[in-house]
C-alpha cells in the first residue's frame, strides 16, 4: 500500500525516519523551563497565603510564652554579637532565667530574636514569618521532587509528568491540615525552619550530585557550590531542631537508591561511612556537652518527670505512628489536636492493638526494604516517613505525641497519591479520566477549606483549648483550659477546672493538686512553676495566708 507523507519539503518529501525526528519532543528551553517554575511559586504562594491569612492576628499559645513572650534572651533591642550570642545559648532554664547556658536550637531562637528586635511582642510577624517558611518549604519540596524524578534511573517512567508530579504532592503537602502545629503555633518554627533547611539541603546535593561538568574550572565551581548549599542547609536544619541529624541517613538512602545500584558492596561502603559519621557526631556532642549528656543516666533521668517509661514509651509509639498516618489519610479539623488523648502500651498486648501496630510497621517497613530495587521510588517515599520519626518516637524522654512531628517525615508521603492521580488523569477511558481530574482539585479544596477551619481554632486560647477539650481530656488540656478562664478574670471558673484536672490523673493530682488549701511541692521544676501559678491564683482568690508561705518555699525550691 502507498503511503502519503504529510511533509514536503522543497518538493520532496521527508522519510519517516526524519518525520519521526522531527516530531520528537525536544528539551526544554531554560526560559520555559522558568516560567513554569515561576508559575508553580506563584500557585503556591496565593493557596497557602490564602489557607494561612486569618492566623496572624493569633494570640500566643502554650509553649510561646517560655519561649518568647518570657524568654530574655529572645527580647534582642539591639543587634550586637553579645546579643546575638546570647540567643545560641538560651537553653538553660525555661523560664527567661540562665543559670547554666546552653546551645539550643540557635538558629530558630536566632529568628524568633529577630522577629522582636522588629515588632517585639506583636505576634503578627511571628506569624507572617512562619507562613513564609511554610510557602519556602512548599517551593523547594516542589524543586526537589520534581529533579527526583529526573534522576536517569526515574527519568524515563516519571520523567514526562515530572512537573505534574511534584506540583501536585508538594500542593497536598503543603495545605494538608495536619502541618497547622508547626506553622501556626508560633514556638513550632523549630519544626517547620528544620524541615525547610532539611529539603533545601537535599535538593541542592541532587542537584549537585547530577551536575555534569567538562575541565573547566567555572562548571568545577558550581558543582561544589551546589555542594556547599547542601552542607550550609544541613547545619542549618540541624540548628533549628534535633530531628534533623537523620539527613545524613536520608541523603544515603537516596543515593543508594535513585543513583548508585542496591548492592551488597554498596550497602557494606554506606553502613561504613554512616557509622563514621554517627561516631564523629557522637564526638563531636562529647565535646560540646560533656559525657553527661550522652549517658545512659541522664536519658533515664529525663523519665523522672513522665508518667510513662522508657519501656512504655517504645510500646506505645507505633499506635502513635499508626494515629498520625490516620490523620494524614483523614484530615478533617475535628479529628486534630493540639493534644492527644493516649492509653499508654504497657506491655505487647496491654491493650491489645499494640502487639499488632508493632508487627503492622515492621511488617511495611520489611517490605519497601525488600522491594526497594523493584519500587525504588514508593520504597524511599515510605523509609523517609519512618526514618525521620526515629528521633522523636524512640528512647528520648519526649511527651508522646504531637502533630508538628509530622511536618518532615510527610513531606514524600504524597508523591505514591500525586502519580496515582496523575495516571488517572490520563487513563483511556474518557469517564475514569475525567473523573481523576475533578478528583484533585476537589482534594485540594477540601484540604484547604480544614486548614482555614482549623487555623481559626487557633486564634485565642480559649478556642484552642476548648477545641481540644472536645476531642481529649487529658490533664494538660483540662488545666490549660482553666489557665485561660483565669486569665480572662473568671477565677472561680477557673478554680473549677483545675480541680478537675487533680482529679482526673493520679500524677496530675499529686504534682498539681490542693489539698487542704496547701499546695504540695512537685516533682519537678516543672510541676513546681505550675504550683505557683495555683498558689498565685489561690492567694488572689482570698484562700488566706498560709497559702503565702507555700508560695515563698516553693520559690526557694525554684532557686536552688
Amino acid at each position: 500500500m502507498k503511503r502519503y507523507p504529510l511533509i514536503s519539503i522543497g518538493g520532496g518529501y521527508l522519510s519517516r525516519k526524519e518525520e519521526m525526528q522531527l516530531f520528537k519532543p525536544q528539551p526544554e528551553s531554560n526560559l520555559f523551563a522558568l516560567r513554569k517554575n515561576v508559575f508553580a511559586f506563584v500557585v503556591i504562594f496565593i493557596l497557602i497565603f490564602i489557607c494561612y491569612g486569618n492566623t496572624f492576628q493569633g494570640e500566643w499559645h502554650f509553649d510561646d510564652t517560655v519561649n518568647v513572650v518570657d524568654l530574655k534572651q529572645v527580647h534582642m533591642k539591639e543587634i550586637t554579637w553579645e546579643n546575638i550570642k546570647a540567643t545560641f545559648f538560651a537553653g538553660g532554664d525555661r523560664n527567661g532565667h540562665i543559670y547554666h547556658p546552653v546551645l539550643y536550637r540557635p538558629v530558630a531562637v536566632f529568628s524568633l530574636a529577630l522577629n522582636y528586635y522588629w515588632g517585639e511582642l506583636d505576634s503578627t510577624g511571628y506569624h507572617l514569618f512562619n507562613t513564609v517558611v511554610h510557602i519556602l518549604s512548599v517551593i523547594f519540596l516542589f524543586l526537589f521532587i520534581h529533579h527526583t524524578l529526573n534522576v536517569p534511573k526515574l527519568k524515563k517512567k516519571y520523567g514526562g509528568n515530572s512537573y505534574s508530579i511534584a506540583l501536585i504532592a508538594a500542593l497536598l503537602w503543603g495545605l494538608h491540615p495536619i502541618q497547622i502545629d508547626s506553622v501556626t503555633f508560633v514556638t513550632q518554627r523549630m519544626a517547620s525552619m528544620a524541615g525547610l533547611f532539611f529539603i533545601m539541603s537535599m535538593y541542592f546535593y541532587v542537584r549537585g550530585r547530577l551536575f555534569t561538568f567538562d575541565d573547566s574550572t567555572e562548571q568545577r565551581t558550581i558543582k561544589i557550590g551546589l555542594y556547599g548549599f547542601s552542607f550550609i542547609a544541613a547545619l542549618l536544619a540541624m540548628g533549628c531542631k534535633e530531628n534533623a541529624i537523620m539527613l545524613p541517613l536520608a541523603i544515603f538512602l537516596f543515593d543508594l537508591f535513585f543513583i548508585q545500584e542496591i548492592t551488597k558492596r554498596n550497602i557494606r561502603i554506606y553502613c561504613m561511612v554512616f557509622l563514621w559519621m554517627v561516631l564523629l557526631g557522637l564526638l563531636a556532642t562529647y565535646a560540646l556537652s560533656g559525657y553527661e549528656t550522652l549517658s545512659l543516666d541522664t536519658l533515664l533521668k529525663g523519665y523522672e518527670r513522665r508518667e510513662f517509661t522508657l519501656y512504655e514509651r517504645l510500646l506505645t509509639q507505633p499506635r502513635i505512628l499508626l494515629m498520625y498516618l490516620g490523620l494524614l489519610a483523614y484530615p478533617m479539623a475535628d479529628r486534630l489536636s493540639f493534644s492527644h488523648d493516649m492509653i499508654l502500651s504497657r506491655g505487647l498486648f496491654q491493650p491489645s492493638e499494640t502487639i499488632l501496630a508493632i508487627i503492622f510497621i515492621f511488617a511495611v517497613i520489611g517490605l519497601f526494604i525488600k522491594k526497594a530495587r523493584q519500587w525504588p521510588l514508593l520504597s524511599y517515599c515510605i523509609l523517609f516517613y519512618f526514618l525521620n520519626h526515629v528521633p522523636e518516637s524512640s528512647i528520648f524522654p519526649l511527651e508522646l505525641t504531637y502533630e508538628h512531628r509530622n511536618y518532615l517525615p510527610s513531606m514524600l508521603l504524597f508523591v505514591p497519591v500525586a502519580i496515582l492521580l496523575i495516571n488517572g488523569a490520563t487513563m483511556k477511558h474518557l469517564r475514569k479520566r475525567i473523573a481523576f481530574m475533578l478528583l484533585l482539585p476537589f482534594i485540594l479544596i477540601i484540604l484547604g477549606c480544614q486548614t482555614h477551619e482549623y487555623n481559626s481554632v487557633w486564634k485565642t486560647d480559649k478556642s484552642l483549648w476548648g477545641h481540644t477539650l472536645k476531642r481529649n481530656h487529658n490533664p494538660r488540656a483540662i488545666f490549660n483550659y482553666g489557665g485561660t478562664i483565669y486569665k480572662m478574670g473568671y477565677l472561680d471558673e477557673a478554680l473549677n477546672w483545675w480541680g478537675i484536672t487533680a482529679a482526673h490523673n493520679e500524677i496530675f493530682r499529686e504534682n498539681h493538686s490542693m489539698n487542704g488549701g496547701i499546695v504540695p511541692f512537685g516533682k519537678t521544676i516543672n510541676a513546681a512553676r505550675t504550683n505557683l501559678m495555683i498558689i498565685e491564683f489561690v492567694k488572689q482568690a482570698g484562700y488566706g495566708e498560709e497559702l503565702k508561705k507555700a508560695a515563698k518555699n516553693m520559690r526557694l525550691k525554684i532557686n536552688r
